[in-house]
C-alpha cells in the first residue's frame, strides 16, 4: 500500500506569505519582510515546479488535462513565483543598508546558483534594474513623463 507523504506545509508557507505582504503595504521599506516574502516565493515555486514537470510527464487524458487545469486555476506557475522572488531580492540587495540583508541575499542568491537558475536571475535582475531605475527617476523628478517608463513602474511603486 502506497502512502502519500507530504513534508511541506504549503497553506502555512501561503498564509505566511500573506502576512508578509499585508505588512510591505504599510512598512514598504521593511527588507527583512521582504527577504521572508521572498522565501515564501522560493519554496513555493520549488513546489510548482514539481508539480508542473508530473503534469507534462505523464500522458495527456481528459482526467490529467482536468486535473491540469484546476491545479493552474488554484495555483501560480512556478515563473510567475520565481520573477517575484527575483524581484524582491533585487529591491532589497540594490536598495538596503544592512548588513543582514546583503548577507541574507547572498543565501538566497547562492540557492539560486544550486538551482541552476543563474540564467534566468540574470535576466530577471536586468529587468528589475530598469523598473528600480525608472522608480528612482520619478521619486526624483515627479511629474515628469521618464523616457525608461515601464507599465509595471506604478504597479511596481504600489508595492514598495
Amino acid at each position: 500500500m502506497h502512502t502519500s507523504h507530504s513534508y511541506l506545509n504549503l497553506p502555512a508557507v501561503r498564509r505566511a506569505e500573506e502576512s508578509y505582504r499585508k505588512t510591505l503595504q504599510t512598512q514598504p521599506d521593511n527588507t527583512a519582510t521582504r527577504i521572508s516574502l521572498a522565501w515564501c516565493l522560493f519554496i513555493q515555486s520549488l513546489y510548482s515546479s514539481g508539480i508542473e514537470a508530473a503534469l507534462s510527464a505523464v500522458d495527456d487524458t481528459p482526467a490529467v488535462r482536468a486535473n491540469t487545469i484546476e491545479y493552474q486555476a488554484v495555483n501560480r506557475n512556478s515563473e510567475t513565483l520565481l520573477d517575484e522572488f527575483f524581484g524582491q531580492i533585487s529591491i532589497v540587495k540594490h536598495l538596503s543598508v544592512h548588513k543582514n540583508d546583503v548577507f541574507d541575499t547572498t543565501r538566497l542568491e547562492e540557492l539560486i546558483r544550486l538551482s541552476g537558475l543563474q540564467e534566468v536571475a540574470r535576466r530577471a535582475e536586468e529587468q528589475w534594474l530598469v523598473r528600480l531605475d525608472d522608480l528612482s527617476r520619478e521619486i526624483m523628478n515627479p511629474g515628469k513623463e521618464s523616457v525608461y517608463a515601464h507599465p509595471e513602474a506604478e504597479e511596481l511603486m504600489e508595492s514598495l
